[in-house]
């Protein structure tokens, strides 16, 4: 088969799958949490059951376009299986991030406020750390990609973005803020095409941040590869002085 055809082929069948997780999972994601902004007893339900479909959107957004780096990619049989291990183990490291980077924010506002720092001081502190964490976002390929407990996925990320650390950082942060933004303005007008509006936006935030983390992985592994053959194919040192 021509490699040029066969290409457009595997590229045809991926955008076909993300569209379909798209349709099936994100879509009803954001439905769920579009709901739980209504002020009823069921909102709490939907919250979570929306945050919790959106990971298994991600997650299922990561495997269709990092299966081919997987030891084993999955099985029509095993797909169900591996998505929902992988979820599990991304809610597990998100958990654990969002305590790590919260108490952390909690001790730099307690320390600039204690100092008497005034309230904009206080904001671009937490927005430097939320910019200073920002790899840790890159656990979801990982957890997808590589099989490990959710501390040893967090660290993982964190050592991979490592070469490109601050390209990682600002990316990431520009994505988060364009969402967050966003969201923010949606959330101050209450009109029937503005809860439509906000149902698109999470669903693409969903979409755009999972393909962007896989693209970071994917990069970020060759560049790991790359260094590893160099350093394979570098003579020794005593080699090279004789």
């Amino acid at each position: 088969m021509n490699p040029a055809r066969a290409a457009v082929g595997v590229l045809l069948r991926r955008v076909l799958a993300v569209l379909l997780i798209t349709i099936l999972l994100a879509a009803p994601a954001a439905i769920l949490l579009e709901l739980s902004s209504r002020q009823d007893s069921s909102s709490a339900a939907f919250s979570m059951g929306g945050a919790v479909l959106q990971t298994v959107a991600s997650v299922a957004i990561a495997l269709v376009l990092l299966a081919h780096l997987r030891p084993q990619p999955p099985t029509i049989r095993s797909i169900g299986r591996v998505i929902a291990d992988a979820t599990l183990r991304v809610i597990a490291a998100e958990l654990i991030a969002g305590i790590l980077v919260g108490l952390l924010m909690f001790l730099c506002v307690l320390l600039l406020f204690g100092i008497g720092a005034p309230p904009a001081i206080l904001v671009l502190a937490v927005l430097a750390i939320l910019v200073f964490t920002s790899p840790v976002l890159l656990v979801t390929p990982v957890v997808v990609v590589e099989q490990g407990d959710p501390w040893w996925s967090l660290n993982r990320a964190w050592a991979l973005s490592k070469p490109r650390r601050w390209l990682v950082r600002l990316s990431l942060s520009g994505y988060g803020a364009l969402w967050a933004g966003g969201s923010f303005l949606l959330s101050t007008s209450d009109t029937q095409m503005t809860a439509m509006a906000g149902v698109v936006m999470s669903v693409s935030g969903v979409v755009i941040g999972a393909t962007l983390f896989a693209a970071f992985y994917i990069r970020l592994t060759a560049d790991e590869r790359a260094a590893a053959a160099a350093g394979a194919a570098a003579p020794p040192e005593s080699a090279a002085a004789d």
